[in-house]
């Protein structure tokens, strides 16, 4: 840490940095119970993506009450949406066995 105390972090788009410095982050994909069973292991993006499009696709009303909707929606699932990252609760009923 001290070494590296100076090098400029470049955070990682939907990850959560591993230390305050957050010149290293951390990503987890969703288990096998959260994913359809035809499209095999999905990473935590192309999750995140398919609820926000499922959301946003069957929502009413103007652009931003949508998209005010899809964040409500995904904030009730888990999501923390400010920081684009799961709560550590998002999958504790999920089946943990190794796959």
């Amino acid at each position: 840490a001290e070494r590296l105390a100076d090098v400029p972090a470049q955070g990682v788009p939907f990850t959560a940095p591993f230390d305050s410095a957050a010149l290293v982050s951390w990503g987890v994909d969703p288990p096998d119970s959260e994913t359809l069973p035809w499209w095999g292991r999905q990473s935590w993006r192309l999750w995140l993506a398919q609820r926000l499009a499922a959301v946003l696709a069957t929502a009413s009303g103007t652009a931003a009450e949508r998209v005010e909707l899809a964040l409500a929606r995904l904030g009730l699932e888990g999501l923390d949406v400010e920081r684009w990252t799961p709560s550590l609760s998002l999958w504790h009923n999920a089946d943990r066995s190794p796959s």
